[in-house]
This record gives structure tokens, sequence and C-alpha cells, in this order.
């Protein structure tokens, strides 16, 4: 079994359908595969889903 988690933007104008290990929601997020620590398969999934307004462009992390 694959580890899945989802993160989405919160107080978007739509609702990020986040019920699925699949990315199916209608923002086409990405799917990234995260290795585990001792490198054992499968990956975890890690779906990152895109605001509508494009926020995540301008936001700027720390270094």
């Amino acid at each position: 079994m694959t580890a899945c988690a989802h993160v989405h933007p919160t107080d978007d104008a739509i609702a990020h359908d986040t019920s699925s290990d699949q990315p199916d929601c209608i923002c086409g997020p990405t799917l990234r595969l995260l290795p585990a620590n001792d490198g054992a398969l499968p990956p975890a999934q890690l779906i990152v889903h895109h605001s509508l307004d494009g926020r995540e462009h301008h936001e700027h992390g720390a270094p």
C-alpha cells in the first residue's frame, strides 16, 4: 500500500478533491513520488494542488 498525502490551498475559489489517492482534481495537481527513508518501495505519493488564482507562483518559501 502506498502512502498518499494532499497539499492544497486554503480559501481557494474552488473545492479541491482530496478524497482519492489519484490526482483527479479539476486544478490539475502535480503528483510527486517521495522515496522512503530506507529506500523501500513503493514511494509515498504527494499530490500538490494548484490554486485557481495562481498564488503559488507569487509566494516565497524559506531559504
